[in-house]
């Protein structure tokens, strides 16, 4: 594995932008003082896995007095999808949770 310089910062945190979904990276960190550098941290080992994309296709029928609601299952960020939560507005009424 050959690691490169990502950044020298004053403070202890620091923020990968421009990521890329099911990237995985290798990071290790270490000190730098006027007497020189310290031992490198353990590799850190991240993957990245996002929240679900936005569901689509959604689509409505009626059958006899109940609605029916469908929709294509988006890409699940890497994660199981454990439930869907749906949420409801009567007219004049209010929110209600399914």
């Amino acid at each position: 594995m050959h690691f490169i310089k990502l950044a020298t910062v004053r403070v202890n945190s620091f923020t990968v932008n421009g990521t890329e979904n099911h990237e995985r990276f290798w990071f290790k960190v270490r000190t730098l003082t006027s007497c020189g550098h310290g031992p490198f941290s353990p590799t850190l080992t991240v993957s990245l896995s996002t929240i679900p994309d936005q569901i689509k296709n959604v689509e409505t029928s009626i059958h006899d007095c109940s609605l029916k609601i469908c929709w294509e299952a988006p890409s699940d960020g890497r994660k199981e999808i454990l439930a869907y939560k749906i949420e409801v507005q009567r007219e004049d009424k209010e929110l209600h949770t399914v």
